[in-house]
């Protein structure tokens, strides 16, 4: 399972940094150049704050912090009660108000309080204003001493969230 998992991540980050897209060729006065000129290209937002439930790597309220690196890839930490995470995000289009794949780490717990460790991806649904959900699947990477020792983990987890997002 852990091979097949590596394997995945490995096929996903490879497609993430070497795909390509081509932007569309655009005119600046009578020269055709591949991009446009720095005066006429949009200036969207290029980062986002989500704050939520479950949000912040899984804690009950958390926080998390988006910026992006490119189009559509972004790069996300965050904080919650007792919780941290990080993350990769693939946008399914252009900008940081779109919905997105993520591939994160979520930390529950500190010290004795620690629960577990897990990692997997998840589907991020963005509403074009301020909601925003997210559903996906997670592995195990290490139980803290906070897991109950009567209780066996499940190989495969659920993971979901809800709140707002602020593009700023």
């Amino acid at each position: 399972m852990k091979i097949i998992l590596l394997a995945f991540i490995g096929l996903t980050m490879a497609t993430l940094t070497f795909a390509q897209y081509n932007d569309d060729y655009t005119s600046d006065g009578d020269v055709l150049t591949d991009n446009a000129d720095i005066a006429t290209q949009k200036s969207g937002p290029k980062a986002a704050v989500t704050f939520g439930v479950l949000n912040g790597g899984g804690g009950i309220v958390g926080a998390d912090m988006e910026f992006l690196i490119s189009d559509r890839v972004g790069f996300q930490v965050g904080a919650g009660l007792v919780s941290y995470g990080c993350g990769i995000n693939y946008h399914l289009s252009p900008g940081i108000s779109s919905s997105m794949i993520n591939f994160g780490l979520w930390h529950q717990g500190a010290g004795d309080s620690h629960t577990q460790t897990v990692f997997g991806p998840s589907y991020v649904y963005r509403a074009n204003k301020f909601f925003t959900c997210q559903l996906g699947l997670v592995f195990l990477l290490k139980e803290g001493p906070a897991w109950p020792d009567n209780k066996e983990h499940t190989p495969v987890m659920l993971l979901y969230s809800i709140g707002f997002y602020l593009p700023i």
